[in-house]
Order: C-alpha cells, then sequence, then structure tokens
C-alpha cells in the first residue's frame, strides 16, 4: 500500500502558517499613487494564498486515493477469502462421508450470510445438490384405501424421509437463505420430507415427489407445482395462493383451513382430500377429480367447476360453489348443504 511522503504533510502545514501570518500581519497602506510597490504586495500575498489552497487540495487528493486504493486491496483480499472457503466448501459437498458433506452445507450457508452478493449462486448449488441426491424412485400408484391406512397408523409422515444431509439442506434453503431468490427443486424426491412453515415463495416443485410431506403453515404463493405428488401430504394452514397445481396428485391430502385463492387445480386429483375450511375463492378445478373429498364450509366463491367430478363429495355449508357445469354431485338429503345440484349432476 502507497503512504504519503514524511515531508508532504508539513509542507502543508509550513505554508497555511505562512499564509496565516500574512494575512494577520498589518499590511502598510498601498500608495494613494497606485505605486509599483504596492501592487506587488497584494500579487505577493494572492500567490501565497493560492499556492497554500492548491496544496491543501493536492493533499486531499492523494489522502483520498490512498484511501481508495486501500479499500480495494481490502476488497480483493476479502473476495480471495470467500472463493477459497466456497471452494473447499463445494469440493466437501463430493465426500463419501455424510457428516463432511453436511459440513460442506453449513459452510456454504455461513458464506451467503458473511457475502450477500454470493448468496444467490450458494442457493443454485444447494438446490442442485438436493435435485442430484434426491433421484425420483419408480412411480407405483398405491390404492386410496391403502393411503387412508397410511395415515391412520402413521400419520403423514409417509414410509421415506430424506437423508440427513439432503434434510440439512432443506432446513438451509427454506430459512430462506436469500432474498428474492425462487428455489429450484423440481424432480427432486422429497418423500416425508419436513417442511413445516417453510418458505417456499414461487418456488419451482414441478414434478416433485411430496408424497406425505410436512408442509404444515408453508408458503407456498406462486409455487410450480405442476405434476407433483402430494399424495397423503400434510398443508393445513398452507398459503398457496397463486400457486400451479395442475395434474397434481393430492389424493388423502390434508389441506384443511389452507389458502387456495387463485390456484390452479385443472385436471388436478383430489380424491379423498380434506379442504375442509379452505379459501378456494377464483381458483380453477376445471376437471378436477373430487370425489370423496371434504368441502365442508369451504368458500368456493368464483372457482370454476367446469366438468370438476364432485362424487360423493361433502360440501357442507361451502359457501359460493356454482355446481351448474360439475359432474356428479347429489346432495345428500337432509345434509344441511345450501348447494343446488347442477343439471348434469346425474350424468357424471
Amino acid at each position: 500500500m502507497t503512504r504519503p511522503g514524511p515531508g508532504s504533510g508539513a509542507r502543508t502545514v509550513q505554508l497555511r502558517r505562512i499564509a496565516d501570518r500574512l494575512r494577520h500581519h498589518r499590511r502598510p497602506p498601498a500608495p494613494a499613487d497606485g505605486s509599483e510597490r504596492g501592487r506587488w504586495w497584494i500579487r505577493l500575498e494572492r500567490s501565497l494564498a493560492l499556492l497554500v489552497s492548491v496544496s491543501t487540495l493536492a493533499a486531499a487528493s492523494f489522502t483520498w486515493m490512498t484511501i481508495r486504493q486501500a479499500g480495494s486491496e481490502q476488497q480483493l483480499t476479502r473476495d480471495g477469502q470467500v472463493t477459497d472457503r466456497y471452494t473447499a466448501a463445494v469440493a466437501n459437498l463430493g465426500d463419501d462421508a455424510e457428516e463432511v458433506r453436511i459440513g460442506g452445507l453449513y459452510a456454504l450457508q455461513r458464506i451467503a450470510q458473511d457475502s450477500p452478493r454470493d448468496a444467490t449462486t450458494v442457493v443454485q448449488v444447494i438446490s442442485a445438490y438436493v435435485r442430484s441426491h434426491t433421484p425420483l424412485p419408480k412411480k407405483q400408484r398405491m390404492p386410496v384405501r391403502q393411503m387412508g391406512a397410511l395415515v391412520g397408523e402413521q400419520g403423514a409422515a409417509g414410509p421415506a424421509h430424506p437423508t440427513n444431509d439432503v434434510a440439512a439442506a432443506l432446513s438451509i434453503l427454506t430459512a430462506p437463505l436469500a432474498e428474492n431468490t425462487a428455489l429450484d427443486l423440481h424432480g427432486a424426491n422429497l418423500r416425508g420430507a419436513n417442511l413445516r412453515d417453510a418458505d417456499l415463495t414461487s418456488a419451482n416443485l414441478a414434478r416433485t415427489d411430496l408424497q406425505s410431506a410436512d408442509l404444515t403453515g408453508a408458503h407456498l404463493t406462486g409455487a410450480d407445482l405442476t405434476g407433483a405428488d402430494l399424495t397423503v401430504a400434510r398443508l393445513q394452514d398452507a398459503d398457496l395462493t397463486g400457486a400451479t397445481l395442475t395434474r397434481a396428485d393430492l389424493r388423502v391430502a390434508d389441506l384443511a383451513s389452507a389458502q387456495l385463492s387463485r390456484a390452479d387445480l385443472g385436471v388436478a386429483n383430489l380424491q379423498d382430500a380434506d379442504l375442509t375450511g379452505a379459501d378456494l375463492t377464483g381458483a380453477d378445478l376445471t376437471g378436477a377429480e373430487l370425489t370423496h373429498a371434504h368441502l365442508t364450509g369451504a368458500n368456493l366463491t368464483g372457482a370454476d367447476l367446469t366438468v370438476a367430478r364432485l362424487r360423493d363429495a361433502d360440501l357442507t355449508d361451502a359457501r359460493g360453489a356454482d355446481l351448474t357445469r360439475s359432474r356428479g354431485y347429489t346432495p345428500p338429503p337432509s345434509s344441511g348443504t345450501r348447494q343446488t345440484p347442477s343439471p348434469s349432476s346425474t350424468s357424471g
């Protein structure tokens, strides 16, 4: 680092002292006739004042450049340290030992916290780690009766859970780690994952296996869950406002009190799903499978139920449902429901 010479500050101080003495020195009155001596004295005083001003400005500029250079060198040093830490952390992700991989994940989290401008990159790396370490199993369609038994005996824990390193990665990603950075976990196997209260706003979860996952209170506003497997998943009080759930499998899913306003549930399978008290205002349920679904007290104002199958669905005290173009719904006698069956309700 360049430092100012030892004499530059002393010279500036000396020039200032001369200027001060000249300024306070009682200058003899200039001759009335404007003699050459008087004019010379005025020019000398002005020149010395200008010299002091220029010297002060030069010293200030030199000091500013020195500080700036020092700041740049410090930033370069910090950047080098972050790069070294990042390289070591990523190398740990490929280690055979699970505990080393977990250490690498938490090292990346610390890098994102210490260097916010690198947080987005860290999120992308950890997301890729989750996708590559959670291959989807062969799809085996589980009968609804078996799903019901699974819920009754084991709750929604499900038959499998993510490994410890993947669970650590998910806890880091859903904190959240970086602002305004949507997660990309499409096609991952997150069966049985604990994602309670997770921040998955605008996340890409298309074709993700979330069977038996716990998403209670999760923030899924604007998330893409196209074709996702959410069978037996717990989504109570989850916020799915504006989420895309086209062709998603939500059989026996628990969506009680969930926020699903303006959600796209076109052709989604909601057979035996619990939608008690759910907000489905303005939701698109075109062609959705709602056989045996529990919609008690649900708000269906403005929801599109065109060709939605509602055979044996429970719509007790449901509000605002337009069933004129739905299929298969027949209100049970003395059920207390205020819904009116559609003209085609018996044709499905």
